[in-house]
């Protein structure tokens, strides 16, 4: 009888074995699977939607590309579904209005010198909202052109270039308006972010960096805003040419070094606000070209090798109320006659004293140094840069003004950094 029990148990146990066997071998096949295959792609679910249905697409990944998009719809990813292009071409085109796409992680474009190979192209459109997604190797990554109201918000664009022949631009407009461009993060393309003949838009809360050109980078676009972004480390900086009536304010302009780089260009930019950014460690903080009637006001212009570069074709701007703060030069020309105001600025290397306490210095500041002049005009001058010679040069120059801008004087220099 006992016999039979100890029979019974054991056999009781190898069935508990062999169960525990079977689900563990089960588990183990799922977590070994490399991604979930589908039988349809997302071509194919597309084209089983309506006008403004909604698509949630699985997650895995899909290898095809030119997925077009001609009619309303909303396109979700689960899980960050993966569309590879396999290095053959743009990921989603879509021209039709009222399109969202979010949730994707698109990749592998491939490079084309006569096309413009994209993650995402939106042509001809309207209310298109592109949000969420990641963005990896591509040539270009999102290309807007000639749409209108709609938004590109929390994607995430990172790419490896070449040289700029090769590379295409992280977010690229082209005859848009009313677009809002927020909380991007962008890298490793052309330009960061690119605009040409784009109105009424806002760029906010952007970090583009890394990038082989420019951070920013816009041409004949009127009428816009780039508030609180962050443009570091960029080959050149950031650019803004040919354009009127633009707000660039509480941004970041960070460590862009080179023969040729700045923080902000501005080269034919008229009626504009330049405020409360912050230029830290650029050769150039902010370089002026043939711009005229903009303020630059409240910002701070730190450890920079020129704070501001101006030249002789820029008239009728007001800078004010700005902190010079540890600059190799504050300020350069290539002029001797500016018809600028730059009353009422900080200006660390400011010597002067206030006898009668009011904040404001006695004396003006000619804050154009004699060797800064040289300089300009003879950029191999610069190897004296740390010599007792430039000392000498700009103490003379103080005492006995002969050569450089005298009409380029703070009449009414602060003592005190001023605060925003």
């Amino acid at each position: 009888m006992n016999c039979l029990k100890n029979l019974n148990g054991k056999k009781h146990t190898t069935i508990k074995y062999i169960r525990f066997v079977i689900i563990f071998c089960s588990l183990m096949l799922l977590l070994t699977v490399p991604d979930i295959v589908h039988s349809k792609t997302i071509a194919e679910l597309i084209a089983q939607l309506k006008p403004h249905d909604t698509l949630i697409v699985p997650p895995g990944t899909y290898s095809e590309n030119k997925i077009k998009i001609s009619f309303p719809v909303t396109i979700i990813g689960n899980d960050y579904p993966v569309l590879d292009c396999e290095n053959n071409g743009s990921g989603f085109l879509v021209e039709s209005d009222s399109v969202t796409i979010s949730g994707f992680v698109i990749r592998n474009t491939g490079l084309s010198y006569s096309e413009e190979i994209c993650a995402i192209k939106v042509s001809n459109s309207k209310y298109v909202s592109i949000t969420d997604n990641i963005i990896l190797d591509t040539q270009f990554g999102i290309y807007f052109a000639n749409t209108a109201n709609s938004e590109i918000k929390r994607n995430k664009l990172i790419s490896k270039p070449v040289s700029e022949s090769s590379s295409g631009n992280g977010i690229h407009f082209w005859k848009c308006d009313s677009i809002v461009t927020s909380y991007n993060f962008i890298q490793g393309y052309r330009d960061g972010i690119y605009l040409e003949f784009v109105t009424n838009s806002s760029n906010e809360f952007n970090r583009s960096m890394h990038n082989l050109r420019y951070g920013l980078h816009f041409m004949f676009s009127n009428n816009n805003s780039y508030i609180r972004n962050v443009l570091t480390k960029n080959g050149a900086g950031v650019a803004v040419m040919y354009t009127n009536k633009v707000l660039v304010k509480d941004n970041y302009f960070g460590d862009n070094w080179g023969p040729a780089s700045y923080g902000l260009l501005l080269k034919d930019i008229n009626e504009s606000t330049v405020t409360g950014n912050i230029f830290n460690r650029n050769t150039s903080g902010i370089y002026m070209e043939s711009s005229n009637r903009n303020l630059i006001t409240k910002n701070e212009l730190l450890h920079n090798g020129w704070a501001i570069k101006i030249l002789g074709s820029c008239y009728d701007n007001e800078i004010t109320q700005n902190n010079f703060i540890s600059n190799t030069f504050d300020v350069s020309t290539n002029s001797r006659k500016l018809v600028n105001n730059i009353d009422g600025n900080y200006w660390s290397s400011y010597d002067g004293f206030d006898l009668n306490g009011d904040g404001i210095g006695d004396i003006p500041h000619h804050p154009v140094k004699l060797f800064s002049y040289l300089v300009e005009r003879s950029p191999e001058a610069s190897f004296l840069m740390k010599s007792f010679i430039v000392n000498l040069l700009d103490f003379a120059e103080t005492k006995f003004p002969s050569v450089s801008p005298v009409d380029f004087i703070d009449n009414y220099p602060f003592m005190e950094v001023i605060i925003k």
